[in-house]
């Protein structure tokens, strides 16, 4: 018998595999959409859990490949907060951990 969080990850690998950089005539570009996803996809993989309630939002572009998002959720009772950055690299998306807090919830 298959479980949801296998059933989830794959479809969140499947939509980051169809999903590529978008090209423009001067080289890849990260659009703040696939940032936001590649960072949802990062924190899920990260605490594996995938039943969590998460919000992406706050992104800001720095350059035409580099965007920071900000993910909200919550985990094992607290409120996280992480700042995660987003590149290109040989025109695949990577994520880098910025910076984390978390809040108790009580």
């Amino acid at each position: 018998m298959i479980d949801v969080a296998t059933v989830m990850l794959a479809a969140v690998s499947l939509a980051c595999l169809c999903l590529p950089a978008v090209a423009s005539a001067h080289g890849a570009v990260l659009t703040k959409e696939i940032a936001e996803r590649e960072v949802e996809v990062y924190e899920y993989l990260t605490f594996n859990n995938f039943a969590m309630p998460m919000s992406v939002s706050q992104c800001h572009r720095y350059n035409a490949t580099r965007v920071s998002c900000l993910a909200r959720f919550e985990v094992n009772g607290d409120l996280n907060f992480s700042r995660d950055y987003v590149h290109l690299q040989h025109g695949e998306p990577v994520v880098d951990p910025g910076a984390f807090e978390f809040l108790p919830i009580s």
